[in-house]
């Protein structure tokens, strides 16, 4: 009897004691597990920001929404905007400090302009942007346009061109004086009865050059437009050349001009109610330009915070970030913010904007495709020196 009682307590333990010991062999899901390299270098970087507790930034004006976003997602990090402004004047202000010996600012982040891109590159006043992606999305090429990172500088390293707006010169129009149906070709605004109705911001005047250049690069280096375009338009049009974006809008409105070269401001007029519309890339056969309106971000050297900049960077380009990004400039401006992500949704992007099928006939991205230095000699020319 009490050897029929310890074989049936054997066969009862000892199967449970060979399961425990053949489950002990197998291992448990997490159990044991290294985490990636890229994570623990993630996470030690974060930590390291949060106690730095701030990124400073050399910006433009209008995203202070987004910034807030990021603030949202990293706690207590805090977003500090230390110049806003015009490209010219953002770059005057981070090249007095360097002279000073100064280091002040991260990350420069925002509209960039050819000369600003070249100054910084040969002051050698940034870090390369690759040695601080961490997060495998945003190392990852594919997720982007193309298949591929794309960088405004020659060298492809230091400002990342997040941002691929398809534009159209940013032409306004008043409503009361145009109708856009009739307007199929760029050409056809440079007839004899737009003669003495048209307006442009003077694109010798620096400080209206980073407006005016994605137009006048679609226009030169456009195979059905080129030279004659602008020709035409600047010594035939009798255009009436400014400096002033508000008073070329106000003359637009009340009808003073019927057509605004290069304009700024026309979603604003919109929201006012003024009787102007913008005509969209779709609207002429030759297509449009695809270019970075405000979307480029860079890492400068010596950063005060670096692990914050690094966190900031990679939250920017992640899918997060550029979704939060499109959202808020295409509230902005209907023509901007179409992130160069292509795995994020572009239903925001409002039609005749978009990446689509042969509506992109520049790429005005990077190298000498975004120096308009030779356009303006050109204008110049064609204007005889003129004020």
């Amino acid at each position: 009897m009490r050897f029929a009682l310890m074989a049936r307590s054997f066969k009862r333990d000892g199967l449970a004691l060979f399961f425990v010991s053949i489950l002990g062999t197998i291992p448990m899901a997490g159990a044991g597990e290294s985490k990636p390299s890229w994570q623990v270098d993630w996470e030690k970087t974060v930590e390291a920001a949060k106690r730095e507790g701030q990124v400073v930034l050399s910006t433009v004006s209008g995203f202070t929404e987004f910034f807030r976003e990021f603030e949202k997602r990293f706690p207590p990090i805090k977003v500090i905007e230390g110049a806003s402004g015009q490209v010219a004047q953002r770059t005057q202000v981070l090249l007095a400090e360097r002279r000073a010996d100064k280091f002040l600012k991260d990350v420069s982040f925002g509209q960039q302009d050819q000369t600003q891109i070249r100054l910084f590159v040969e002051k050698g006043i940034l870090d390369p942007l690759p040695p601080v992606f961490v997060l495998p999305e945003v190392v990852d090429p594919s997720k982007w346009w193309k298949g591929k990172h794309h960088y405004a500088d020659a060298e492809g390293k230091y400002f990342f061109i997040l941002e691929g707006a398809v534009r159209a010169a940013d032409i306004a129009y008043n409503r009361q004086l145009v109708e856009p149906k009739e307007i199929r070709s760029y050409w056809d605004l440079v007839q004899p009865r737009w003669q003495g109705k048209i307006v442009v911001p003077d694109p010798r005047d620096a400080r209206v050059r980073g407006i005016s250049g994605s137009g006048l690069l679609l226009f030169y280096y456009h195979p059905n437009l080129g030279p004659p375009f602008i020709k035409r338009l600047f010594s035939e049009m009798k255009v009436t050349l400014s400096r002033d974006y508000d008073q070329m809008m106000d003359w637009l409105a009340v009808g003073k001009f019927a057509v605004y070269f290069f304009s700024r401001g026309t979603d604003d007029a919109v929201r006012k109610g003024l009787p102007v519309g913008e005509l969209t890339p779709a609207q002429f056969k030759e297509g449009g330009v695809l270019t970075p309106i405000r979307g480029v971000i860079a890492l400068l050297n010596r950063a005060p915070h670096p692990n914050a900049a690094k966190v900031f960077i990679n939250w920017v380009l992640s899918r997060e970030g550029q979704t939060a990004f499109q959202k808020v400039s295409v509230a902005d401006n209907a023509a901007s913010g179409n992130s160069m992500r292509e795995d994020i949704s572009k239903d925001i992007i409002p039609p005749g904007y978009r990446r689509e099928p042969g509506l992109v006939q520049v790429e005005a991205l990077s190298g000498e495709m975004i120096d308009t230095r030779p356009i303006i000699k050109l204008v110049d020319e064609i204007l005889g020196g003129k004020p």
